[in-house]
This record gives C-alpha cells, sequence and structure tokens, in this order.
C-alpha cells in the first residue's frame, strides 16, 4: 500500500453525514478509485488511488450524481439575501395556517379524547407529535443514511433479488425501533423517579423549540452560516 497517492477536492452543499455516505458511494464507481474520505465539515473529499490519477471529469460527474458539486463553498452570512428564501418561508407559513384553520373549522383541533390523568397532554396528542417528529426530522436526517446504505448492499450484491435488496431498509428500521423502544423505556423510567418543576419543563421545551427552530431556518437556507 505504500504506492497509494492521494489528492483531495472542494464539495459544495453537503449537510450532514447522510452526505457522505452518498459522495463515497458514487466516487467508488469512478474507475482508478481505491478509497474515498468525505468529510461534510470540512467540505472535502479525499481521494485514494494507486498508478494513474482517476478522471477529474468523471469524478465532477459522480459528485453531481449524488447531488452536490466540486468547489468551494462561499462564505455565508448569519442571515440569508436571497428574497426568494423569506417568500417561500412566508408560502409555507400561510399554508400551515390556513390548514389549521380548515382543521379547526371541521372540528379536528379538538384533541381530547383519551385524556391524561392530569387533564392536559393527551394521548391523541403525543400519538401526533411523535408522528409528526417521525415523518420530518426523523425522515430528513435518515433519510440519506438509508438511501446510502441500500445504494452500498446493491453494489456489493448486485445478485440479490429483490426481497434481498430489501434487507438494509428492515434491519436498519428493526435497530432503530428496538432502540428507540428501549432508550423510551429507560428514559420513562428515569422520568418516573425525578420531577422536575413547571418552570424547568418550560424552560427545556422552550430551549429545544428554539434549536429545532434554528436547525430547521438553516436547513432552508434562511441561516445559511453552518453551525459546527
Amino acid at each position: 500500500m505504500s504506492n497509494t497517492q492521494k489528492f483531495t477536492i472542494p464539495l459544495r452543499g453537503m449537510h450532514c453525514k447522510s452526505c457522505e455516505i452518498l459522495v463515497e458511494a458514487e466516487l467508488l464507481q469512478v474507475k482508478g478509485i481505491r478509497k474515498a474520505e468525505v468529510n461534510h465539515r470540512k467540505d472535502t473529499a479525499e481521494i485514494y488511488y494507486h498508478g494513474k490519477s482517476p478522471d477529474l471529469n468523471a469524478i465532477t460527474m459522480a459528485v453531481e450524481k449524488a447531488g452536490y458539486s466540486v468547489g468551494k463553498e462561499e462564505t455565508k452570512g448569519w442571515f440569508s439575501k436571497n428574497t426568494t428564501d423569506y417568500q417561500e418561508l412566508g408560502m409555507a407559513a400561510l399554508f400551515l395556517l390556513g390548514l389549521y384553520f380548515i382543521l379547526k373549522g371541521l372540528g379536528l383541533t379538538n384533541i381530547d379524547i383519551l385524556p391524561s390523568g392530569d387533564g392536559g397532554v393527551t394521548v391523541p396528542l403525543i400519538l401526533l407529535i411523535g408522528l409528526t417528529a417521525g415523518f420530518s426530522t426523523c425522515l430528513a436526517l435518515i433519510g440519506g443514511l438509508v438511501l446510502g446504505l441500500a445504494s452500498r448492499h446493491d453494489e456489493l450484491h448486485p445478485e440479490a433479488t429483490l426481497m434481498e435488496k430489501f434487507r438494509p431498509h428492515l434491519f436498519f428500521n428493526l435497530g432503530r425501533v428496538l432502540g428507540y423502544t428501549f432508550l423510551g423505556g429507560l428514559l420513562g423510567l428515569i422520568g418516573s423517579t425525578i420531577q422536575l418543576s413547571n418552570f424547568s419543563l418550560g424552560i427545556i421545551t422552550i430551549a429545544v423549540g428554539l434549536i429545532m427552530l434554528t436547525m430547521g431556518l438553516q436547513l432552508i437556507e434562511i441561516f445559511p452560516g453552518r453551525i459546527n
């Protein structure tokens, strides 16, 4: 392995570990590349090869196929200067507001079928929050990761049947559900012995909400500056 050589290329558009997996999977398809190490924090990809250097055009096409581009990221400020970003945010806010009033008019916002002991949070409301989180944040965070794993599995097992190609999805989600169940039960056990005051719960809720709001605004480029 002493004859292994490498060079580094700058990348644009990456946000997380899932981005790294997607780019690496495509780079490994380029002829001559033996190994690729992508770092979304540094916005770089280290290309390892033996002998002749891989074709740069092929590398560029592979990166673009993954949904990203070759080149240095522009220095971004804390707030977006693109008016289109704010227009799209405003349209989304109006849509959600209109949807809320429609649901309210249909009486679908009164979720009080199974009241909890304290008369506040209800079981259907908890279920709704869980489903919303599962189909939004979880999908955004792990969607690319699952896609990358499935793509890599297809590359390693091209002869696999349709059911065998489904294995990465099955194993990943099975592990995720079991892990969440175990950790959720553990947190519930801890929570049953530690009682926080209403003030403390309020502070924690506001802090988590602000963090999620900031991350959401960053994902839609309202806050384009990266938070590492």
